[in-house]
């Protein structure tokens, strides 16, 4: 694990920036922090299950963040059944370009999943 400081120039601005933290090397994209950052400020967590989803990015890839799985950066599955969430799914969901699964199953979301998400892989 390295300690940085700042932000490290090299990554560019597709990513988000890590500073004054222990970081294991895998960093989010900015667009999917984006997304999942959408995708929290719409449910309502009962539980504070999302309290790991921080304002910064961090661990968000590297298993720090409830539910979330990525590859390269990019979020490949959201898995919280059972979590006590309620309220509905932004479309901003389907920003999430490399989504494969999305389990959510046992919660109260009581809306329609986003039309956009029928043209995703997912």
């Amino acid at each position: 694990m390295q300690k940085w400081v700042g932000l490290d120039t090299r990554l560019g601005s597709n990513y988000t920036s890590v500073s004054s933290q222990m970081w294991d090397g895998i960093v989010i994209t900015q667009a999917d922090f984006q997304a999942l950052q959408a995708f929290k400020r719409k449910l309502v967590d009962h539980l504070g299950i999302l309290r790991s989803w921080n304002d910064s990015g961090f661990g968000a890839c590297s298993g720090g963040w409830a539910g979330i799985k990525c590859v390269k950066g990019q979020v490949i599955v959201i898995q919280l059944p059972w979590k006590g969430l309620s309220s509905h799914i932004t479309e901003k969901i389907s920003q999430l370009q490399a989504l494969r699964k999305i389990s959510m199953h046992n919660n109260t979301i009581t809306c329609l999943i986003p039309t956009s998400l029928g043209s995703s892989p997912i």
